[in-house]
């Protein structure tokens, strides 16, 4: 009967420090995989909210895609047909304690910087909120290419 209280002790204080650990709004509650492998990836746009309102994607923005590599460096490609160009690289990084996504880019003589606080982060699904150029709040759901 001992041993029996000790493991139920032992699983539910498992099951609530697992239900604690997940870091991001959206989950996932845990993972084995580090935050910034799972983050070296193709992403492309899957669904877009502006201040709450779903918006309908083009043909382009589900096409274009962005890509977050090893040595710190992303590259924006965007497809036209049967093309793909790079168009814009820079450099991205995890702050806020692995909560933000900092992209920072050169477009012309222009500094491009940007914060996307993360809701979701899995191997497959990458969910951003940010402030769009018109001051809205804007929620990305992106998924792997």
């Amino acid at each position: 009967m001992k041993v029996f209280t000790k493991f139920m002790a032992f699983a539910l204080i498992s099951v609530f420090i697992m239900s604690s650990c997940g870091k991001y709004e959206d989950g996932p509650a845990i993972s084995l995989l580090p935050k910034t492998m799972r983050l070296q990836k193709q992403w492309k746009l899957d669904e877009r909210y502006v201040d709450g309102v779903a918006q309908t994607l083009t043909t382009d923005d589900k096409d274009d895609y962005f890509e977050f590599k090893k040595d710190g460096v992303y590259d924006y490609t965007t497809v036209i047909g049967s093309a793909s160009v790079v168009t814009q690289t820079g450099t991205w990084a995890l702050i806020n304690s692995k909560e933000t996504i900092e992209v920072s880019a050169l477009i012309g003589t222009i500094s491009y910087n940007t914060e996307y606080t993360i809701l979701r982060l899995t191997s497959k699904e990458l969910w951003v909120e940010f402030e769009n150029t018109l001051g809205q709040n804007e929620e990305d759901h992106l998924v792997v290419r």
